[in-house]
């Protein structure tokens, strides 16, 4: 690890094998994971630096040498501090009642629920909902027609109105519905998991979405006419999906109409029934644990980091420890309590590792040892 390369004067050797040990880990392993667990690492290390940087003392500017500046922390950083906690109490009232729960709340609810309708809802828009990209192609070929300016809008804002009432429709069903209200509270009843969370072929989705859409009196339908306009710039072999979408894309304006359930809209209504008639118990247990875990893990950090912010603003008190890293430190801090309980025990279990490795390799190879016997 210590090789320099006889070119280029780096120590190519440690470059390579960590390039592989970072690199190849993202193929196979959850990008969000990943980006959070190099995120909580770089955090920490900053937190030692910053911590380390605390602890150096004060010294006399040097000519041609590194100098930190000093800034009497006593008085500034615990005024932050203290200000921060008015503001939150202030501004935000119902802050500390919060990181003090650790059961879900009705927000909690909510969330959970608007989880699930987005994964549900993700596979019917992916076959017949256009999407911002495929609108912006839209857009780009008919540039200069004036007579199609305005059809990328019309399904851009016809687009977000199913999709809005589609949201709150479904919110309600599920809400309402008996599997709901009974397996909420119980995220490892397995027997109830395998069963469908919605009655099957639940069509009152469907026709309460349509209901919506029928009662709107800013629907833009597209006309035979216009949807041939946009066919009329794509190449058939080139743009087959999309043009498959557009097809597809008609049936969705259809449902406007008050004779929508029949022909070719049964397609767009059977996509919406299956959907949601598909979501299973095990989805809602599933999404209300992880968001359980999350909140008690954010939760639990805040209260540690707030501790942590009132034990740094009584040393920097007593001690006259500068602001500029006690800034650091608490900024990195607070960073981390954005980390998931996934990503402490990751982290947790390297630091562990890590620490092991320089111990044995410390004891063995240190300099010292020798002279101690």
């Amino acid at each position: 690890f210590q090789k320099i390369h006889p070119k280029f004067k780096t120590p190519s050797f440690a470059t390579i094998v960590t390039g592989f040990v970072v690199g190849l880990p993202i193929l196979f392993t959850d990008k969000t994971f990943v980006l959070d667990f190099t995120s909580i690492a770089t955090l920490f290390a900053f937190v030692l630096v910053c911590g380390g940087v605390l602890l150096i003392p004060a010294k006399e500017k040097q000519e041609g040498k590194f100098h930190l500046p000093y800034i009497n922390g006593q008085i500034i950083f615990p005024a932050i501090v203290a200000l921060a906690l008015g503001l939150l109490a202030f501004l935000s009232k119902d802050y500390f009642k919060e990181i003090g729960q650790f059961s879900l709340n009705k927000k909690d609810n909510v969330k959970v629920i608007n989880a699930i309708i987005g994964d549900t809802k993700a596979a019917f828009e992916e076959q017949y909902m256009l999407n911002s990209n495929e609108i912006s192609i839209i857009q780009k070929r008919l540039k200069g027609k004036s007579e199609g300016s305005g059809l990328s809008k019309i399904i851009g804002s016809n687009n977000d109105l199913i999709s809005k009432a589609i949201d709150s429709i479904s919110f309600a069903e599920i809400a309402g519905s008996s599997a709901y209200k009974k397996n909420y509270a119980d995220f490892s009843n397995k027997d109830e998991s395998d069963k469908t969370l919605l009655e099957p072929q639940n069509a009152r989705i469907t026709k309460k979405v349509q209901a919506v859409l029928q009662t709107n009196t800013g629907i833009n339908e597209i006309t035979g006419k216009e949807l041939q306009l946009i066919k009329a710039g794509f190449d058939e072999k080139e743009d087959s999906a999309l043009l498959s979408k557009l097809d597809k894309q008609a049936a969705v304006f259809r449902l406007f109409k008050k004779d929508s359930l029949v022909l070719d809209d049964s397609l767009i209504v059977n996509a919406i029934d299956e959907e949601f008639a598909a979501v299973k118990v095990e989805s809602l247990q599933n999404t209300a644990a992880e968001k359980l875990l999350t909140k008690r893990t954010q939760n639990i950090s805040t209260i540690i980091f707030w501790l942590i912010a009132l034990a740094l603003s009584v040393l920097a008190f007593a001690k006259k420890w500068s602001l500029i890293p006690l800034m650091g430190l608490i900024t990195c801090l607070y960073l981390l309590t954005g980390m998931t309980a996934a990503n402490w025990i990751w982290f947790g279990g390297w630091l562990a590792l890590g620490l092991l490795v320089y111990a044995i390799y410390g004891y063995k190879k240190s300099k010292l040892a020798p002279q101690k016997e």
